[in-house]
């Protein structure tokens, strides 16, 4: 058993902004939205840690606007499935043998 004190961060509240009319907060939302808009993303497969793009897209529109495409990301064939699924199992072991501080160090992206 590893003889470590896991430091927990203190959970810390973002700054309340409010957005007021001509406020520095809500013109840089604004300008963020815009270029948010400009953008059309595409979102790959994480394989193994390796992109996996297949060419088989699906486009993804978000709820209010449905004539403004945001995205879109490439559809999976059985072959991904069982790739993903071996990657998998392979990590298994070497996660379940990890110790518990390490594991939650990567959820809390700290360096122990």
């Amino acid at each position: 058993m590893p003889n470590k004190i896991a430091p927990i961060p203190s959970p810390q509240n973002e700054p309340i902004l409010g957005y007021l009319p001509n406020s520095n907060e809500r013109k840089e939302l604004k300008a963020e939205l815009a270029r948010r808009k400009s953008v059309i993303y595409d979102i790959p497969m994480f394989i193994n840690g390796k992109e996996v793009r297949t060419n088989d897209t699906v486009d993804i529109f978000p709820p209010h606007e449905l004539s403004h495409k945001i995205a879109h990301y490439h559809k999976g064939k059985t072959e991904h499935i069982h790739q993903a699924i071996d990657t998998a199992l392979k990590a298994r072991d070497k996660w379940a043998n990890m110790h518990w501080e390490d594991r939650a160090s990567i959820f809390l992206k700290l360096q122990i």
